[in-house]
Parts: C-alpha cells; sequence; structure tokens
C-alpha cells in the first residue's frame, strides 16, 4: 500500500516536471520523483542498491546533558567576541574590519544580556521568589 501511495507521486511529480515552465521547477519535479521512487523502494523493503535491508529503529533522542551551547553563556560570548576583535586587527579591507567590529558588539551586548539575566535569577532566587 505504501509502495503503490510513493510510486504515485513519483508519477505526478514526473507528470509535472513534464508541464513545467521553467527548467528549475522541472529540475525540482524531477529531484521530488526521484525521492518518491527511492521511498517507493524502502517500502518494498529493498535499500537504494536493490537488496533486502531491514530498516533499523530510530534510537530515541539522548537525554539533555545540561550543557549550554557557548553562545548561550556569557563567558562563550566575550570570547567569541574577542576572537572578532583580534580577527578584526589582521583585516586589509575597511569592510571586513568593520564587519568583525560590529559581530564583536554584537557578542559582547549578548553577553551583557546574558549576564544581565542571570544576575536577575540570582537575585530572585536570594530573595525567594517563586519564579526562581
Amino acid at each position: 500500500m505504501e509502495q503503490a501511495y510513493w510510486l504515485e507521486r513519483a508519477r505526478t511529480s514526473v507528470a509535472n516536471a513534464a508541464a513545467a515552465m521553467s527548467s528549475e521547477s522541472r529540475l525540482i519535479h524531477f529531484d521530488l520523483a526521484g525521492r518518491y521512487s527511492i521511498n517507493a523502494a524502502y517500502a518494498h523493503g529493498a535499500g537504494p542498491d536493490g537488496h533486502q535491508h531491514v530498516v533499523p529503529d530510530v534510537p530515541a533522542r539522548p537525554a539533555h546533558r545540561g550543557m549550554k551551547a557557548p553562545r548561550d553563556t556569557v563567558a562563550g560570548c566575550r570570547t567569541r567576541a574577542e576572537a572578532d576583535l583580534l580577527a578584526s586587527a589582521s583585516m586589509v579591507l575597511a569592510n571586513q574590519r568593520l564587519r568583525l567590529e560590529n559581530s564583536a558588539a554584537h557578542w559582547i551586548a549578548r553577553a551583557d544580556l546574558l549576564q544581565d539575566v542571570e544576575d536577575a535569577f540570582v537575585a530572585a532566587k536570594a530573595i525567594g521568589s517563586p519564579r526562581a
């Protein structure tokens, strides 16, 4: 049943490609037809090489480790700002230098905002606010 669905989608995409007015939309429809035919092969139980394959179970998402990405910490933002400022000093073109200086300013502003949020959280926790 699922294989018939994907094959019908592939046929429809080929028909849409034939009726397409631009080469870009024709390419998109042919690409979709190829993807649908691969899905039909998987629905039949065959892999891309034509042999029977067992589709493995998708593993569960790993648990959140609690580690923040560097862009979400004050120290990470300040490190990125310093790196951009150092890189801007070595730029030959003014536009490159200005872009890196602007990036550094944005990283500093983000670090300041994150610091304000952390300070407010600590202050709320200290006075026993129920939101902290």
